[in-house]
């Protein structure tokens, strides 16, 4: 698997979401442009992995999960 780098905007915009504060009528043009780069690079890593099953029905959690699993 290869490194999984998020942005500072990422990671933010990520913990807006596990605090369930993620609400895409609010949400600024830009919120929405980070939040679609990190579901993109959620999908892209699901699709590499071929974890389909392993992500569940949360795949932005799944992601983050693995984001600092490879951080230990």
């Amino acid at each position: 698997m290869r490194k999984i780098e998020l942005s500072k905007e990422e990671i933010e915009m990520i913990k807006h979401y596990e605090r369930d504060e993620y609400f895409h009528d609010t949400m600024t043009e830009e919120q929405r442009e980070i939040f679609g780069c990190v579901i993109d690079k959620a999908e892209a890593l699901e699709e590499e992995l071929d974890a389909y099953e392993e992500s569940g029905s949360d795949l932005i959690r799944w992601f983050y999960a693995k984001y600092k699993a490879q951080e230990i």
